[in-house]
């Protein structure tokens, strides 16, 4: 059990359909005290919750949907200038790879606890992964080089209606 080799705190923020399960599970596991849910919370407040988090985790579940996506908080924790442990599902490691995102089996609760225990061991190189992912972010990823590719997708989508 991680609890039992480090010192860890999880903050769940947000709200949706699984909250209540959430809960009941950690009580039932016995880890309720190291958990706490805020619910849903305004963007300030998400900001500092972020801004005073050492390690941020997407634990997305391997579905269609997650699969190909690229959740917005991917980058939003990169640009807080924090290291990223995430699920190894399509769309994410296809945007940031090893060296700049952790990334364990989507629903390996034991993949995932190893990697919480390196990330806590190797601190260090948290800096490092989380550098080459900022570097990655502002050199792909900020709003000027997306709209550009935004605008170049309407431009073929039209280019394509008026030619059929």
């Amino acid at each position: 059990m991680v609890q039992s080799d480090i010192p860890i705190k999880f903050l769940v923020v947000g709200d949706g359909p699984d909250l209540g399960f959430l809960k009941e599970y950690s009580k039932k596991c016995q880890v309720d005290g190291s958990v706490h849910f805020t619910g849903w919370v305004d963007l300030p407040t998400l900001s500092r919750y972020i801004s005073v988090s050492d390690l941020c985790i997407i634990p997305f579940l391997d579905t269609n949907v997650n699969r190909r996506g690229v959740p917005n908080k991917l980058f939003e924790y990169i640009v807080h200038d924090k290291p990223v442990l995430s699920s190894r599902l399509k769309g994410i490691s296809r945007t940031f790879n090893e060296d700049e995102v952790i990334f364990f089996e989507p629903g390996n609760a034991e993949d995932l606890a190893n990697k919480l225990r390196w990330c806590y061991e190797h601190r260090n190189e948290l800096l490092c992964i989380n550098q080459k992912a900022k570097d990655r972010y502002f050199a792909e990823y900020t709003w000027d080089r997306m709209e550009k590719e935004l605008y170049r997708s309407y431009d073929s989508i039209a280019q394509s209606v008026t030619h059929s």
